[in-house]
């Protein structure tokens, strides 16, 4: 069965691969993700081996200008929202060495479990 991986967990396999103590590998780990927050926060891309963090504009939208509703195809006027910020965070072909072929056994497990976590979602 799928489940999440906590930061907890991870802090405690980094410390045990590197027989670092837990704590050591927390700091660390907070000091990597305060400086990708930092980059962020200066309008930067920040691309690691794995990872490319980077920003997301969502354009603001004025009072009263008509917007679609993709479900029902009604056109109204839009009670207006700011722009916002996101962060998004794509994985790079490193992080995607490791992970098995959908097609072996252990690949069709793990598809197979997303599948029905999918459907008992929906």
């Amino acid at each position: 069965m799928l489940e999440e991986t906590t930061m907890s967990f991870i802090i405690g396999e980094v410390a045990a691969e590197l027989d670092w103590p837990k704590g050591e590998v927390k700091d660390c780990l907070e000091t990597f993700f305060q400086i990708v927050g930092d980059e962020l926060a200066e309008g930067n891309v920040v691309v690691t081996s794995h990872l490319r963090f980077y920003l997301n504009v969502t354009p603001a939208v004025k009072k009263g200008t008509p917007v679609r509703n993709p479900f029902t195809g009604e056109t109204k006027p839009s009670p207006g929202k700011p722009a916002s910020l996101t962060v998004k965070v794509k994985t790079r072909p490193k992080m995607k060495e490791g992970l098995p072929d959908p097609s072996s056994k252990e690949g069709k497990a793990i598809v197979t479990a997303l599948q029905t976590k999918k459907a008992k979602a929906a």
